[in-house]
Parts: C-alpha cells; sequence; structure tokens
C-alpha cells in the first residue's frame, strides 16, 4: 500500500504528528493494516466507517436532537484520526463529509491490534487523541462563553493554523474557510445570518477580508486574537482602527 506523503502537511512545531509522517515511515506504521483502504466522498454525504485518517478535506460529526435540529459537534480535517465507535450507552453521530473528502479507511479491530502491539503507533495516537481534547475543549469554551464575533473570530485563528488551507504559501495571508457558511455556522452554534453579520463586521473594522466568503485575510491579528479570547462581550463598545461602534452595533456582533 503507498501512500502519497503530500496529504500530510507540515505545521511549525517540533513535535512530530501525523502530519509531518513522511511517505515511508506512514508506510511502515501502516504496513500491518491489511484491509486499509482510500474511500472519497463528496460534500454532504454520511459516510458509514468507524476508523479512519482523514487524507484530504473536512468531515464533521452530526447529531440529531430530539426537537429534529441536527448539531455539528466535532470537526476533523486533513491529518486527523477520527475514531467514532459506538458503544451500548452512547450514540455519538454520524460522520459527515462537510467538502469533497478523501479518507484512509482502517479495520477497527487491525485499528486496536496496532496500538497494543506497535509503540510508535500508540504514541502517535495518543498525541491524536490529545490534539482532539484541546480542540474539543476550546470548542466547549466557544460554546459556553464566548458571543458570535468571539466565536467566528476564533475559529478563523484556527483556520489559518490549517496548512492545507493556506493559499499562495503563508506569506500570503490569504487561507480558505473549507466548508460552508451554514455549516461552520452550526458547528458554532449560530444561525448563518448572524455568523453573516459577524464576518461583515469584521470587515468593516478591518480586523479581516473576505472574498466571495470563503477566501479570507485576516489584517489585524493581535486585534482579532483578543476578540477571539473574549474580548468583545455583548454591551461593549467595539472599536474600529478609525473610530468606535455603538454600544447596540456591538451588542448585535
Amino acid at each position: 500500500m503507498s501512500v502519497n506523503s503530500n496529504n500530510w502537511p507540515v505545521h511549525d512545531h517540533k513535535e512530530p504528528t501525523i502530519h509531518e509522517i513522511d511517505e515511508t515511515r506512514l508506510h511502515g506504521l501502516l504496513k500491518g493494516f491489511n484491509s486499509a483502504h482510500r474511500l472519497s466522498f463528496a460534500r454532504a454525504k454520511l459516510i458509514n466507517l468507524e476508523v479512519a485518517f482523514v487524507t484530504d478535506g473536512v468531515v464533521g460529526v452530526e447529531r440529531d436532537l430530539s426537537d429534529g435540529r441536527q448539531v455539528i459537534c466535532a470537526l476533523f480535517h486533513t491529518g486527523d484520526l477520527i475514531d467514532i465507535r459506538r458503544d451500548d450507552h452512547a450514540h455519538l453521530g454520524l460522520v459527515k463529509a462537510l467538502s469533497e473528502v478523501r479518507l484512509l479507511a482502517l479495520d477497527a479491530t487491525e485499528f486496536d491490534t496496532m496500538v497494543l502491539t506497535s509503540p510508535e503507533f500508540a504514541a502517535l495516537v495518543i498525541k491524536q487523541i490529545r490534539g482532539h481534547f484541546v480542540r474539543l475543549r476550546d470548542h466547549s469554551t466557544n460554546l459556553a462563553c464566548k458571543t458570535p464575533i468571539e466565536r467566528l473570530a476564533a475559529m478563523l485563528i484556527e483556520f489559518s493554523s490549517w496548512s492545507e488551507l493556506r493559499i499562495n504559501g503563508p506569506k500570503s495571508g490569504w487561507f480558505r474557510i473549507p466548508v460552508r457558511f451554514t455549516d461552520l455556522a452550526q458547528y458554532l452554534g449560530v444561525k448563518a445570518e448572524t455568523l453573516s453579520r459577524c464576518a461583515k463586521r469584521m470587515a468593516t473594522e478591518q480586523l479581516a477580508e473576505f472574498q466571495r466568503s470563503a477566501m479570507v485575510r485576516i489584517i489585524d491579528q493581535p486585534r482579532l486574537m483578543g476578540i477571539a479570547n473574549g474580548g468583545r462581550p455583548r454591551g461593549t463598545l467595539a472599536v474600529r482602527s478609525n473610530g468606535c461602534l455603538t454600544a447596540g452595533e456591538a451588542m448585535r456582533s
């Protein structure tokens, strides 16, 4: 089984993750997976699997609430390990393609065997789990404590760090929003209209530039990070680069 190393982008940190594994090492780690196979899915397709690596694109875990609402409760992108095996006590949702997606599907039994028998693979899985916990912790903070514009700011900061989303390299400053605005709004727990107003507010305040809604360039990183960290609570003044908004305008953010 050959694996294209171009699917695993390199990030600027010292600790190796699945993103940094070259083709030879990845092939070596996955050689025990006799049933590993590649799958491709169009956007919005539901994916019936339990364990896989995302080799390209973004998938979400979608759950149905008792009142009929659907929520996206987790995101996985290029290089992430997906493991949503169910037990008798939990329904963890369905995996849904939020863009065009390519996956490397793994047999769950073989996966568990590799974790038990390969220290290197087990260490890789532990790092993946640790990264997922950090992302879920931040996401729960966003949903529980932050205003819509703070949630969007935090998400833009995160997207800007996903190297596969960068357009013309890191120096250009441009990156893609990899999912539809409606899906992003669902993930952030707000209406799409609210999210659109937040994006327009960011553009007005010269925090970020948006093109065709799917391309973004952060203009003022320190101010945007301040908002992402809770710097725009309801009822406070939103400061433009050349003045202030009214408190009422800030509350609508």
